[in-house]
């Protein structure tokens, strides 16, 4: 049978990120395909599954398993139909002069994705309002090991009165979104991080997408698009009774020059090293020192307050870089251990300042 060389490398290039990802499973090394009416082609790693059904008709009825490997090998093809057949337990695949043939694992071993009985909520969201949620406060949740809680390996969503809340943390640094979702109703989920990547992937592709939540998963569905993951059963720490209201000083100061004075006073220490944040009267110093010297670099700020304080930059950087106001507002206390807030509409970002 004839297929076309882009669908097919469109195709599996959504399903390949999956495929035996984390798992050990020889057979997950493979993409499932299923050809009746209409062809599907699903992968899963046992926690995330993808199934695509693309407009593609296939001379033959049945099932049978793509390598992921053959995804490197017809990118190097050159013509735009690939003959692909399946024979016995081979499968076949050539263009031109050049034939490569497979024997794939038993398709009887993979394993079947088992749909929810049941679902808690469904609810039609924008592509776009998604990854803005998600891209918001992924960067703050935890890295495998450095969670000291389970739930900190993912982001927190939760829908009421027609917004979605979301949170991301590590412990160290937090950021909380909210995004107002026409008909936003269900109870808070936590999302694993390492899902996110091909999460995004998936609604890239869309403007529209039906977001469905079970007790134990997060399914997106669009157009022959299907995406399933299974979410973290950890209950999620009280973020909202975190946030302070209690930081007494607050500055406003112009984005772009805060920027360039972090990125300034980085250049002589470690990514991993603090910096030194002295705000006095309308000025702020951004300060930092290794073993051969010191650097100093001095911007205008609107306040009457003076506070010194030490400051994870990196986490500075990456707050600033998703608030799209062109000034950003501070908030800050004189009392110890008291976390440094940036806010912005609709959005907060809170870091726990480093003793210096």
């Amino acid at each position: 049978m004839l297929i076309q060389r882009n669908l097919l490398i469109d195709t599996l290039s959504i399903n390949i990120g999956i495929a035996g990802k984390g798992n050990n499973l020889p057979v997950l090394q493979n993409v499932l395909v299923e050809s009746g009416e209409k062809a599907s082609f699903f992968a899963t790693d046992t926690s995330v599954s993808i199934r695509i059904s693309p407009q593609l008709e296939l001379d033959y009825r049945g099932k049978f398993l793509i390598p992921k490997t053959l995804l490197e090998a017809i990118k190097t093809f050159e013509s735009e139909m690939i003959d692909v057949e399946i024979t016995g337990s081979k499968l076949l695949v050539s263009q031109g002069k050049t034939n490569i043939e497979f024997t794939p694992h038993d398709v009887l071993d993979y394993p079947e994705f088992k749909e929810p009985g049941q679902y808690n909520s469904e609810l039609e969201i924008s592509g776009g309002d998604l990854l803005e949620i998600i891209e918001k406060v992924s960067f703050t949740a935890a890295n495998g090991n450095e969670a000291i809680k389970h739930s900190l390996n993912g982001i927190y969503l939760e829908g009421k009165e027609g917004k979605i809340t979301a949170c991301g943390t590590n412990g160290c640094r937090m950021a909380i979104f909210q995004k107002e979702v026409p008909n936003a109703e269900f109870d808070g989920i936590v999302i694993p991080k390492e899902v996110l990547p091909e999460m995004k992937r998936v609604v890239n592709k869309v403007d529209t997408i039906k977001l469905k939540i079970a007790d134990t998963k997060i399914i997106l569905e669009k157009d022959g698009l299907f995406f399933a993951a299974n979410l973290i059963d950890d209950t999620y720490p009280d973020f909202k009774s975190i946030i302070p209201d209690d930081l007494e000083q607050k500055l406003t100061v112009e984005k772009n020059a805060f920027v360039k004075g972090i990125k300034m006073v980085m250049t002589i220490i470690e990514k991993t090293e603090p910096i030194k944040v002295t705000v006095t009267g309308n000025k702020m110093e951004l300060g930092a020192e290794n073993d051969t010297g010191t650097i100093k670099r001095v911007i205008a700020v609107e306040t009457e307050d003076c506070k010194e304080f030490g400051i994870n930059p990196v986490f500075l950087l990456d707050a600033i870089s998703h608030i799209e106001a062109n000034k950003i507002c501070m908030e800050f206390s004189e009392k110890e251990r008291k976390p440094v807030m940036i806010r912005n509409e609709g959005y907060t970002h809170l870091i726990m300042p480093v003793i210096l």
